[in-house]
């Protein structure tokens, strides 16, 4: 079923954009308090909420690498997701670099400045995958430019097989 692989990627896409949603939603005003409960020190749990909240915002990027790697794999071409994952992290260490510390005249942003560079390096092989996704040979046998609906069937066919994995790991 090649033409429907493309939509089940866009159904994991979907629910996986309303989870990160949820998911920033609980996490963003409770971050103080789950770093005081779990006994952090006074003065590291302001750093550490900084770097958390900016990571919420990766879960959405996080989605797009998630479900297009699936995809990817799915369709027996793995390269596309090993190309996009190193470029992503070639980029990461380098927007670190740059932003942690403060090179080429930016200022030095510590923790925030880490946090920012993962978020760029995660954007960067986002990118990579959606548009290897939506273009080219993908496109063409797989339409995945015209398999944007949303299809309830599917995202319930998805959460029974995710359901069914858990409870055999």
């Amino acid at each position: 079923r090649t033409k429907d692989c493309s939509n089940y990627c866009w159904q994991v896409i979907y629910m996986g954009l309303i989870y990160a949603l949820f998911i920033l939603a609980v996490i963003w005003p409770n971050a103080p308090w789950i770093f005081k409960t779990i006994g952090q020190p006074a003065e590291v749990i302001p750093m550490e909420v900084i770097y958390l909240r900016i990571m919420l915002y990766c879960q959405f990027l996080v989605v797009f690498i998630w479900a297009c790697n699936q995809f990817f794999m799915g369709i027996h071409r793995p390269i596309v997701t090993m190309y996009a994952t190193v470029i992503g992290q070639i980029v990461n260490v380098a927007a670190n670099y740059v932003l942690i510390f403060g090179k080429f005249g930016l200022p030095a942003m510590g923790i925030k400045g880490a946090a920012w560079g993962t978020f760029i390096g995660l954007a960067v092989g986002a990118v990579i995958r959606m548009f290897c996704f939506l273009n080219g040979n993908i496109n063409a046998e797989y339409q995945s430019r015209r398999s944007l609906r949303i299809d309830f069937r599917k995202m319930l066919d998805e959460m029974d097989r995710q359901i069914d994995a858990a409870w055999h790991r």
